[in-house]
């Protein structure tokens, strides 16, 4: 769905009247809501959403007009507190307790909060 929103902008050509038009491209972060189907996981949806936010962060550093999503791996999903997670977000990622999926193909992507 993210890659069709992304694509569909891209390819649209905005009307700004009196013969103008631009074309534009976007950005998505991505994080489900609720971020953990374990029950013992309370992140809530403003911490899901926190995360959908340094997701878009990562699109736009890692080149724009691109998507990013973060969520538990589901054959991993334990149960990490939101502070956790933030705090070694990269190291969570990397030992795939949190899945990173991205329409950037041509390089990695990491997520610094910096």
């Amino acid at each position: 769905m993210a890659e069709r929103i992304r694509h569909n902008i891209e390819q649209h050509s905005f009307d700004l009247g009196n013969g103008k038009f631009i074309h534009n491209t976007c950005s998505l972060g991505i994080a489900p809501i609720p971020f953990s189907k374990n029950k013992n996981n309370n992140i809530t949806w403003q911490q899901s959403l926190n995360i959908a936010d340094i997701a878009l962060y990562a699109a736009k550093t890692h080149g724009r007009n691109a998507w990013v999503e973060l969520c538990f791996n589901p054959l991993n999903d334990n149960d990490i507190s939101y502070n956790e997670l933030i705090d070694k977000i990269q190291e969570h990622i990397d030992k795939q307790n949190l899945l990173l999926t991205t329409s950037i193909t041509d390089r990695q992507v990491t997520i610094s909060l910096n």
